[in-house]
């Protein structure tokens, strides 16, 4: 370790701890937000259709729906399905943040030493935490980006094929296409 080193090792971990920070409070917050989003729907609907028995009514289909949806997805089963990829990417930016930390004390430490010995370790360990941390910073763009196409892809062929289609819808969706690329056609006299 040399203190050129140390200093360029140091606005590297700096940089990525600055991403990790606000990375792990995005993920944090948006974890907090479906637990509260269910809450605040639960509250919600329970509130209204109490409301409504209290006067002596029918509670709303709407407060009645909203209230078995916000049970439903306060199962942990449900729960779990929702918010494990936050968890997951909450305790890996957590993590790689307190090992960054750590390594960056151990860097100041050196540093502070009166003519510090070159530490080859320090050096290797700062190199190697450093270098996959950055590492995973592209790992993390390149995985939301599949995560965000798949779960695209899952709701376009969901929601939006049309359904089942036969084999003479098909013929005639092709047919239809066709005769549009052609474009319009001249009526022979």
């Amino acid at each position: 370790m040399s203190d050129d080193y140390a200093a360029l090792v140091t606005t590297i971990i700096l940089a990525v701890l600055l991403i990790g920070t606000v990375q792990t409070y995005t993920l944090m917050r948006a974890w907090t937000d479906r637990f509260v989003d269910t809450a605040q729907q639960y509250t919600s609907s329970r509130r209204q259709a109490l409301e409504a028995i209290r006067r002596g009514e029918e509670p709303a289909s709407h407060d009645l729906d909203g209230l078995v949806a916000a049970v439903g997805q306060a199962r942990p089963t449900q729960l779990l399905a929702k918010v494990w990829p936050i968890l997951v990417g909450t305790s890996i930016w957590f993590a790689v943040c307190a090992v960054l930390v750590a390594l960056q004390i151990r860097i100041l430490l050196w540093s502070a030493t009166h003519q510090p010995e070159t530490d080859p370790a320090l050096a290797k360990l700062a190199f190697v935490v450093t270098a996959g941390s950055v590492a995973l910073l592209v790992l993390e763009v390149v995985i939301r980006v599949a995560v965000q196409l798949v779960s695209r892809l899952r709701t376009l062929a969901e929601h939006g094929g049309g359904g089942e289609v036969s084999a003479e819808e098909k013929r005639a969706l092709l047919s239809a296409v066709t005769a549009h690329l052609r474009g319009p056609q001249e009526p022979h006299v």
